[in-house]
């Protein structure tokens, strides 16, 4: 366990893996607790981090219990080339963070904070470099009142915040190359950015309870969502945003009958602006409630460049482990 770690300022960190040129790492984190970590806004619970070369980081979180942090509790960064990053969490409750960093802006700008990272997210994935494999996987978990409950971000270039935010934090902007595009995209497009989620609540977070955000090209994007609680958020239940310098090869958003397997059954409700936000993506979302029979309140739903979202087969009445019904 860690518990009142850090100092005012401090770069706490309750476990840390940072792994570089061709290191390999397996962590089993299991019955852990973290309270109170003391520090700046790159303060964590838990980092993951591979800083450069094609490295593999596997870190399995269990039945653990992480509270009270100034930044992203659990934080999962691949800017290796051609590297992979595996994090899988079960059972797990991840609760208040200080840090309010908003989200990846419409001009790729993650407000005030540099990407990934330090937004006080309850948990945050995020790569960049070409070719670079990141796995997610949430169950039976439950995030509430953070930032973003749960943010998977791609295309974001290192340079000059990633060093900041690993040693102390810097507030210095991304850097774009002179065309506009962001210098993350030039060896090549990151490689596969895939989450699983299920049977997990998110809820009661600050700005967004569920961030997919592209920022530069990508080939692959899964995102499986099933059985899971989307519920009372101060800006938007679920963000999609594919920004204006991203594409992605291929993409899969599955929150019910997609091409996945997602059986559905989520609950997604109560956005203080949207229930679904999305920004150029597509998204199959059906056999889900939205907090009424019918289907959701059209203003409730927000579809924007090229995104389209099929809503259809609504369930009728709310499972059984939705909140707030």
């Amino acid at each position: 366990s860690q518990s009142y770690i850090g100092a005012e300022g401090a770069d706490c960190e309750g476990l840390f893996m940072n792994l570089s040129e061709n290191g390999n790492a397996l962590w089993t984190i299991d019955r852990n607790l973290f309270k109170h970590g003391i520090g700046g806004f790159s303060c964590n619970g838990l980092e993951v981090v591979i800083s450069n070369g094609s490295g593999k980081a596997e870190a399995y979180v269990s039945n653990s219990y992480f509270e009270d942090n100034p930044g992203d509790m659990i934080q999962l960064l691949n800017f290796g080339t051609a590297s992979t990053t595996i994090l899988s969490v079960d059972n797990v409750v991840i609760k208040d963070t200080d840090t309010r960093g908003g989200d990846p802006d419409i001009n790729g700008f993650p407000a005030n904070r540099g990407i990934p990272g330090n937004l006080g997210d309850c948990l945050l994935a995020g790569s960049t470099g070409s070719g670079n494999v990141t796995h997610v996987t949430v169950k039976n978990s439950d995030f509430s009142g953070c930032n973003n409950g749960l943010s998977l971000l791609s295309g974001i270039s290192p340079l000059g915040n990633v060093l900041g935010s690993l040693t102390g934090g810097s507030l210095l902007p991304n850097i774009l190359s002179n065309n506009g595009d962001l210098l993350s995209s030039i060896a090549g497009p990151d490689g596969v950015l895939q989450i699983e989620i299920n049977n997990t609540a998110i809820y009661n977070n600050d700005n967004n309870n569920f961030v997919v955000a592209v920022l530069a090209p990508l080939r692959t994007l899964n995102v499986k969502v099933d059985e899971s609680s989307f519920n009372n958020a101060g800006v938007n239940s679920i963000l999609l945003r594919k920004h204006s310098t991203a594409s992605v090869a291929e993409s899969n958003i599955d929150f019910g009958n997609g091409a996945l397997g997602s059986v559905g059954g989520n609950c997604i409700l109560s956005g203080s602006s949207f229930d679904v936000r999305s920004e150029d993506f597509s998204a199959v979302m059906r056999g889900n409630w939205w907090g009424q029979p019918g289907g959701p309140n059209p203003e409730s739903i927000s579809t924007s460049g090229q995104g389209s979202l099929d809503l259809s087969m609504p369930l009728n009445s709310a499972p059984i482990f939705c909140l707030d019904q």
